[in-house]
């Protein structure tokens, strides 16, 4: 295996126009963060991956690959940076006065913004966070 490389258990769930879903259920975590922080361990995952592979079923074991550098592009993306706008957006609200309870009301807020334009830009950042299944 690939040591840059993270794979979770996965099993097939459906297939359509390139996108299949599968259900992770590897509660271990992966190697960029080692703890298993993107889930409680007793939850179950189901991601879309557009791949064109062909030969998977539904129900099929499978693993999920993301290389470390799509992992941590994704934390980063996720919550490395809303974590920052938040903390930043607080220190200066308080900095300049503003009451306590207004600053992080006004802060979480500014997340909205945020994950609106994640949302809206999808497309762009898919194509750098590439995920693929291999059969087992």
């Amino acid at each position: 295996m690939n040591p840059h490389v993270n794979r979770h258990l996965g099993t097939v769930q459906s297939h359509q126009n390139g996108k299949w879903q599968i259900r992770l259920a590897d509660p271990e975590g992966c190697a960029v963060c080692h703890r298993g922080l993107c889930w409680d361990s007793n939850d179950e995952r189901i991601v879309e991956v557009y791949t064109h592979e062909e030969r998977l079923t539904a129900g099929q074991k499978v693993w999920v690959e993301v290389s470390d550098r799509s992992g941590w592009r994704a934390i980063a993306l996720f919550y490395g940076l809303p974590s920052l706008l938040l903390i930043t957006l607080l220190l200066v609200a308080l900095a300049t006065g503003v009451n306590e309870g207004v600053a992080g009301a006004g802060a979480l807020l500014a997340l909205v913004p945020y994950y609106l334009v994640l949302s809206l830009t999808q497309k762009n950042w898919k194509n750098k966070i590439h995920l693929s299944v291999r059969a087992i």
